[in-house]
């Protein structure tokens, strides 16, 4: 809206009334890790809205899902997971119900935003908690990702011992 005000687009005097409190939210393709919650709420919806039983989605379908760069936001995703349930004839959405939009798009690798100043240790343990996260909780593969011994992660688990990222 600031770039419609000083295009002229928009008035800048109602623009400084509703600016009173400013949310910044980043695109979808920056929040991936908000998807599969938005997955759930969606098939949740979907399910009472069409009278479906869908109940899940292959970790498959979810990780196409998360892949994918997400132009169109979250409406976009809510229709993809609408159009996966209505072609659904099971109660699980796989890969198969997806736009070939979204099967044919290359994986891209995730990146992890963080805010400049965290502490060096928290920098890590969400380094380690998103790789285990993207990883479905393998932990070999999380320590050959990120270069440590498998003895080495699990010290780094036990030190930071939260409930909440493991």
């Amino acid at each position: 809206m600031r770039e419609a005000v000083e295009g002229g687009i928009f008035r800048r005097d109602l623009y400084f009334r509703l600016e009173v409190f400013t949310i910044n939210l980043p695109p979808l393709r920056e929040r991936w890790d908000d998807i599969p919650l938005l997955v759930k709420y969606y098939i949740i919806l979907f399910n009472k809205e069409m009278g479906k039983a869908v109940n899940k989605i292959s970790r498959e379908a979810l990780d196409y899902l998360i892949k994918y760069e997400w132009t169109g936001n979250v409406r976009e995703l809510k229709n993809v997971i609408q159009r996966a349930m209505l072609l659904s004839k099971r109660n699980i959405i796989t890969p198969e119900y997806l736009p070939e939009r979204i099967l044919a798009q290359n994986p891209v690798k995730k990146t992890l935003n963080l805010e400049i100043g965290l502490p060096l240790k928290e920098v890590e343990k969400r380094y380690i908690e998103r790789t285990l996260w993207w990883l479905q909780g393998n932990k070999l593969k999380a320590a050959k990702s990120l270069g440590i011994s498998r003895r080495a992660l699990y010290n780094k688990i036990e030190d930071y011992a939260s409930k909440t990222i493991w």
